[in-house]
């Protein structure tokens, strides 16, 4: 078929498609219609053209591109495919009744010459692959399958036989194009793969990184990477929770065989391959603790490969599961710090003095978690990061958004584990500024309220005292003048943090600073009301929970105007706990990275977290603080000092729910109110 004539082809076999799927899917029931559609528009279009071929051959990243990120849906290939979906979605028994001859036909005819006739079992396969598939994404793979196609034994029949006989001579692979398809296959049908052929799978693929042929080495690579990453839901009484299918046992039993190739496809001066540097990353995340035998070696080969790639950074995706690679490799040995100081520190150093602008998000979040390292051995900083630090506070870095987050980061863990020394040196006005600059940004005031609540978490107050005030007005400034859901939300979770840290009374006396009873409206007017509806997560809520309730039973409620607020306070105090109770236990995330979040760096210098750099600077300040049992027992305590005043108000302004959840907390505490 004449390419000139694709767009005409794929526009009518997108309209049978929807025809399909809509409620004028009886005009495929007349006599012979599917038929006719299966055979004269369906397995026409499932044939590998040999314009496909010369792109398998001439420009493979372009292939791979169309192939696995679901770049191809303008061809005939994928519209047939989608169209034999279409048609399940109505006549599936039918459909796969006549394609399944159709299969048997074309393997059949490969059987008797495969070396010329390879075409035909690549377009059987793709048939299985359609019929097969059910649900599924192009990231996760199938999900489930048709009932009438064994997608399992098709894999054990026809498939492992060509990955097999590839794998005997990885450097001469013959019929390449339909050995791609055949991994491709294991890729989207790799939930429904049985546990036991894990280990050959994984064995013909570490051979298949060595093919001659980029397309091949690439997709061994990325089924490896792909079966790695495989979870399944495993209910516990704490919840759901996301376990590996693939051990890992058998990961590391992998390691020799599987470091090798490997490292040969991510060398310096090799092409950028950005699955097997996926892959990389994911088998050190897999492996874990048990890599640490092999940190040093990765290391040396993923710096050096940093500095050859930082000369020209072309790839964005390669880039971040580079720097992912080598998060990991810290992660999996925290105890290797001398090797980090000596190898990986001076390697970022370099990067940040160069202004490889890409780089440096990522530099400066690998450069926090080693520091962070050095706190845990309670080890003394070298004098680089104090000179980073100082070198950061320079306004005009902060007018890079793309540096903004981690630069935080690292300031976050500077605060932590230098204080004191950011005291002497007084570089804490400065941090501060970096604050006040982060607050007025509705793009970045996330990124301020992180800042400002490690400050306070970190120092005391006899060292705030003299900041506290400005740093209210800061905020209700910001507050009054440019008002957000989002900013209201982070507000309120940092006031709960200063009520924990320093006090309800030093909050409400810097809040009398700004205007007198300050504290009483923003209580009702935004605290309260932003308790009802924050979408915020379970420690953010016990957080909340826990400071209105200190505030609840301070004497400073007993006079007004905090006493005709006290019943309006409680009752966001009960909506929180209440909303605790329900709180969906969080389910672990992939363990490597959020799916494509580095295709979205484009050349922008855009942040890409790292989620093997993630380091949690702010403290759980209510951690061992059941809030139930918190709320009834301070409310308990507080009444005997003032007996029949707060019952009084609890029975004239609660409603029946609130009231109904205080009794259950107090009766589960044995408490009592006076």
């Amino acid at each position: 078929a004449a390419t000139r004539y694709d767009s005409v082809a794929t526009t009518g076999i997108k309209f049978l498609t929807t025809i399909s799927r809509s409620s004028k899917y009886a005009l495929f029931a007349g006599p012979n219609v599917l038929n006719m559609v299966c055979e004269n528009i369906i397995l026409p279009n499932m044939r590998m053209r040999d314009e496909d071929v010369e792109l398998f051959e001439d420009n493979p990243v372009e292939y791979m591109r169309l192939d696995v990120e679901g770049s191809d849906a303008e061809t005939r290939r994928h519209g047939a495919v989608e169209l034999i979906r279409g048609l399940n979605t109505h006549y599936e028994g039918q459909v796969t009744e006549i394609f399944s001859k159709y299969v048997s036909v074309l393997l059949a005819e490969y059987g008797q010459d495969p070396v010329n006739k390879w075409k035909t079992k690549d377009a059987a396969i793709y048939l299985v692959t359609a019929l097969g598939w059910k649900t599924g994404t192009a990231a996760g793979g199938a999900t489930t399958t048709s009932g009438l196609v064994s997608v399992v034994d098709f894999f054990t029949s026809h498939i492992l036989p060509e990955i097999l006989s590839a794998a005997e001579a990885p450097g001469n692979v013959t019929s390449p194009v339909l050995r791609g398809n055949a991994l491709k296959y294991i890729m989207t049908f790799r939930n429904q793969l049985p546990s036991a052929q894990y280990q050959i799978t994984l064995d013909v693929c570490c051979k298949l990184m060595t093919s001659n042929v980029v397309v091949i080495r690439s997709y061994a690579a990325l089924v490896v990477e792909k079966l790695f990453g495989m979870t399944e839901k495993i209910p516990t009484q704490q919840g759901v929770v996301r376990t590996p299918k693939v051990p890992q046992k058998l990961v590391v039993e992998m390691l020799p065989k599987l470091l090798a190739p490997l490292f040969q496809l991510i060398a310096p001066g090799v092409a950028e391959n950005e699955y097997a540097m996926k892959c990389t990353a994911r088998t050190i995340v897999r492996a874990d603790k048990e890599f640490h035998v092999h940190a040093e070696t990765a290391l040396r080969q993923l710096c050096s490969l940093i500095e050859a790639v930082s000369r020209n950074p072309g790839n964005p995706s390669f880039n971040h599961y580079l720097f992912e690679a080598v998060a990991a490799v810290i992660n999996t040995a925290p105890e290797k710090i001398e090797l980090y100081q000596t190898l990986v520190v001076p390697m970022l150093q370099e990067l940040l003095s160069k202004e490889v602008l890409e780089f440096a998000p990522y530099a400066l979040q690998i450069l926090a978690k080693i520091m962070a390292l050095y706190s845990a051995r309670q080890m003394q900083l070298p004098d680089f990061f104090r000179q980073l630090a100082k070198t950061l506070l320079a306004p005009p870095l902060w007018d890079r958004s793309g540096f903004v987050p981690g630069m935080v980061k690292f300031l976050q863990g500077y605060i932590r584990l230098d204080s004191e020394y950011i005291l002497a040196s007084n570089t804490l006005d400065p941090i501060l500024g970096v604050f006040q600059k982060l607050i007025a940004s509705k793009a970045n005031d996330h990124h301020g309220m992180a800042l400002v609540r490690t400050i306070i978490e970190t120092y005391d107050l006899s060292t705030m005292r003299n900041y506290n005030v400005n740093i209210l007005r800061i905020l209700m400034t910001r507050l009054q003048t440019a008002r957000t859901s989002k900013f209201v939300e982070l507000l309120i979770i940092f006031l709960a943090a200063f009520t924990i840290r320093y006090g309800p009374d030093t909050l409400a006396g810097g809040m009398d600073e700004l205007q007198q009873h300050l504290l009483a409206m923003v209580l009702t007017q935004v605290w309260a009301k932003a308790c009802l509806t924050t979408p915020a997560t379970g420690p953010s809520r016990r957080l909340l929970s826990v400071a209105l309730t200190t505030i609840l039973c301070t004497e400073r409620f007993t006079t007004e105007p905090y006493a005709a607020v006290w019943a309006d306070v409680l009752t966001a105090n009960i909506a929180l706990l209440e909303g605790i109770e329900v709180d969906a236990v969080d389910e672990d995330r992939d363990p490597l990275l959020e799916e494509d979040a580095a295709t979205q760096t484009g050349y922008n210098v855009a942040y890409s977290q790292l989620a093997n750099a993630k380091e949690a600077w702010e403290k759980d300040l209510v951690r061992d603080v059941e809030p139930h049992a918190y709320l009834a027992t301070r409310l308990a305590a507080f009444t005997v000092s003032h007996p029949g005043v707060f019952t009084a108000v609890i029975q004239a302004k609660l409603e029946e729910k609130p009231k109904e959840a205080l009794q259950r907390y107090l009766a589960a505490t044995r408490s009592e109110l006076k």
